[in-house]
């Protein structure tokens, strides 16, 4: 599917969870005791803010049709006093166009279609089967256009459009 990677800090700032809209404050952030910069202060909890910054920076140096994942561990606090749950994730994250620049295409634009159908054939060359697709609702996407992705049955992740308040603030 033409996906460059990313590969981001494990810490990251609290601005980035208010750019999304999520207070930093219960038992699952976990803090780090004396941070080098005020963009070091959290373990990440997800790699989408990452993934914004890096989409956001390439917009920004001209390139606006970005298409990048991460696989990376993301640290959930457990509460006081005890270790965090680091768990693995995979992240994608695209914006602008979903097909290379070509004489014969046409310039397509990337939408949640065209996630899922990238989802799908991941999923499915990774030999895992019975993959549903469910509409959802999430703070973080566009309330029409948010979907949870299970493999026999069990809850496997979450994507869409991003909500435009969170789009804003980038």
């Amino acid at each position: 599917a033409g996906f460059g990677e990313a590969i981001n800090y494990s810490v990251i700032g609290e601005k980035d969870y208010a750019r999304i809209g999520v207070a930093t404050t219960g038992d699952q952030f976990i803090r780090v005791a004396n941070p080098l910069t005020e963009d070091a202060t959290i373990m990440r909890t997800t790699l989408g803010c990452g993934l914004l910054n890096n989409i956001v920076w390439n917009i920004n140096h001209g390139n606006n049709e970005v298409k990048i994942f991460e696989q990376g561990r993301v640290f959930l606090g457990k509460g006081k006093n005890t270790y965090a749950n680091e768990v693995n994730m995979l992240g994608l994250a695209i914006a602008g166009i979903r097909n290379s620049a070509a004489w014969n295409q046409a310039r397509i634009p990337a939408d949640i279609f065209y996630v899922k159908g990238v989802l799908a054939g991941l999923l499915k060359s990774c030999g895992l089967e019975n993959i549903e697709f469910r509409i959802a609702s999430d703070q973080l996407y566009h309330p029409a256009l948010c979907l949870e992705v299970f493999i026999n049955g069990e809850k496997l992740g979450l994507f869409g459009r991003l909500a435009t308040r969170v789009m804003g603030k980038y």
